[in-house]
C-alpha cells in the first residue's frame, strides 16, 4: 500500500540535552506508534534531519506541529513524495545523534548538513542526494547505531 514519505530539516533553536532528546524522542514514539508513523531522525547539533511515513493528512498534520514547534527553526522540505513502501518500516523513530565520525561514514551527508545550514532554499537537483543519502541510513553499516 503507498504512504506518504516527508524528509525536513530544521535547525534547533537551542542545543537539546540528553535528557531533551530522550523526552523528544519518547514522546515521537508514543506518537507515532497510535499513529501508524515510522521514520528516523538524525540529529546533529544543530541540525535535524528526520524521515517521516505514514498516512497523508497524518504526515502533513505532523509537520505542521514541527513547523511550529519554538525549538525548531529555519525548517525546509527536502523531499515529499508517495512511495511504494516505507523504507524505515520497522522504526516508530530511528535515531542518531552524530558526532563528526559518523558524519563523515555516510557518503555526502557531513557536506549536505553544511548546505542546509548555509543556503536560503533547496536546489531542485539536492533530491537525488537526499534519496542517495537515505539509502545509506537505511542499509548502512552504521545501521546497528540507530536506536528503534
Amino acid at each position: 500500500m503507498p504512504v506518504q514519505r516527508l524528509v525536513y530539516t530544521s535547525r534547533a533553536t537551542e542545543p537539546f540535552s540528553p535528557d531533551a532528546l530522550i523526552d523528544l524522542l519518547t514522546g515521537a514514539r508514543d506518537k507515532n506508534r497510535r499513529l501508524g508513523v515510522s521514520g528516523m531522525l538524525l540529529y546533529a547539533e544543530p541540525t535535524f534531519l528526520q524521515v517521516l511515513e505514514g498516512d497523508l493528512e497524518v504526515i502533513e498534520s505532523l509537520f505542521d506541529v514541527i513547523e511550529g514547534d519554538p525549538r525548531h527553526a529555519d525548517t525546509r522540505v527536502l523531499l515529499r513524495e508517495e512511495a511504494e513502501e516505507r523504507a524505515f518500516g520497522d522504526w516508530t523513530m530511528g535515531f542518531v545523534k552524530a558526532d563528526r565520525e559518523m558524519l563523515a561514514s555516510v557518503a555526502g551527508l557531513n557536506d549536505f548538513l553544511q548546505s542546509q545550514r548555509d543556503a536560503a532554499m533547496i536546489a531542485d537537483d539536492e533530491t537525488a542526494r537526499v534519496e542517495k543519502i537515505l539509502e545509506q541510513f537505511k542499509a548502512g553499516r552504521w545501521r546497528r547505531e540507530i536506536e528503534g
